[in-house]
């Protein structure tokens, strides 16, 4: 799910990791994620963020959508 996955074990400071992303289906295309679809892939993100580090590191992070 994400791309830096293999290296995961590498970040020591989470509170300087700022996540950004945009849906493969809107980039270059001037599509747009509704809110809902929005806070949809922010939970999966923040999921696996729970799943692979930590809930305390997953309900800090910051998750951005990069589209508009």
């Amino acid at each position: 799910m994400l791309s830096f996955a293999a290296n995961i074990k590498e970040v020591s400071d989470w509170k300087r990791v700022v996540m950004a992303y945009e849906r493969v289906w809107a980039i270059g295309t001037g599509k747009v994620a509704t809110p809902a679809q929005a806070q949809e892939a922010q939970k999966s993100v923040r999921d696996w963020i729970t799943q692979h580090v930590s809930a305390d590191v997953a309900s800090h992070v910051r998750i951005l959508y990069a589209g508009r």
